[in-house]
C-alpha cells in the first residue's frame, strides 16, 4: 500500500501515531446488550484494538468505549473513562446544557485521511473484510443483570467466587438448557467489586468451561 502512493503513506503515519481513534457510528443501539456488543465490535472495520481505547459515538448523543488494556490493567481504561465522565457530568451541573464554542484558530480543523488502491489492493481488502465479518459474526456478548441482593450482597464474596460458578451457571441457563451442558462454553468475566471514594476495585477472571458436575453443584 505504502509503495503505491506516498498518500497512502501520510495516511498510515497520521493512524498509527494516533492516541486514540473516535468511531461515528450511523445508528443507534436500542438496548443496553447491542450497545456493549457494538463497542466491542461494530461490524469490525472500525474498532482500532492497537490503540489504547477507541470513542464510540452514535447520532442520539450517546458514547460508548472500547478500551484495549495490554498496555495497562483493564480498570485503568475504566478509571480514565469515569474521570472523564464526572467532569462531563460536573460541567452539565454547574453551567447547564452545553452550548457549541465558537471555532478556535488554535486547533486545525480535521483533515479527511485518503487512500488509492488498485484492483490488486481492493481484491485484498475485500477478502479480508469477509473474513473479519465471518469472525464478528461468531462472536456472542450477553449482558446479565442481577438485581434481586443488591450491593452490599456481593461486597461479602470474593469476586473470583463469583466468577467461577454462579455467572458461568447464570449464562448457561440464560441461552441453553441443561441437555446441552456438556458443549465447552468459553466465558471472560470483568467483574467490578465496589466502587467508592471515587476509585473502582474490581476483579477480572477468565472463566472457563461450565460442566455438569459445576451446574448441578451451583444449582444445588
Amino acid at each position: 500500500m505504502m509503495e503505491l502512493a506516498t498518500e497512502n503513506a501520510t495516511a498510515l503515519e497520521a493512524i498509527e501515531t494516533a492516541i486514540c481513534c473516535v468511531s461515528l457510528e450511523r445508528h443507534n443501539p436500542t438496548t443496553l446488550e447491542e450497545r456493549a456488543s457494538d463497542c466491542l465490535l461494530g461490524s469490525g472495520l472500525n474498532r482500532w484494538y492497537d490503540k489504547p481505547f477507541t470513542i464510540v459515538a452514535y447520532p442520539n448523543g450517546l458514547t460508548g468505549l472500547n478500551g484495549e488494556h495490554t498496555w495497562a490493567d483493564a480498570m485503568v481504561v475504566v478509571r480514565q473513562q469515569d474521570f472523564a465522565m464526572r467532569g462531563a457530568l460536573e460541567e452539565l451541573r454547574t453551567n447547564g446544557v452545553p452550548r457549541r464554542a465558537p471555532a478556535s484558530p488554535a486547533y486545525a480543523p480535521p483533515v479527511e485521511l485518503r487512500f488509492q488502491v488498485d484492483a490488486k489492493l481492493m481484491k485484498y481488502i475485500e477478502q479480508a473484510s469477509m473474513h473479519i465479518g465471518e469472525l464478528t459474526f461468531s462472536i456472542e456478548l450477553r449482558v446479565l443483570q442481577f438485581k434481586h441482593f443488591g450491593r452490599n450482597a456481593v461486597k461479602r464474596y470474593a469476586s473470583r467466587t463469583l466468577c467461577t460458578a454462579p455467572y458461568p451457571l447464570a449464562y448457561t441457563l440464560h441461552t441453553c438448557t441443561f441437555s446441552s451442558w456438556h458443549i465447552v462454553r468459553l466465558l471472560h468475566v470483568p467483574l467490578q467489586v465496589r466502587h467508592y471514594t471515587g476509585l473502582f476495585h474490581a476483579n477480572g477472571d477468565s472463566v472457563g468451561t461450565l460442566a455438569p458436575p459445576q451446574g448441578v453443584c451451583c444449582y444445588v
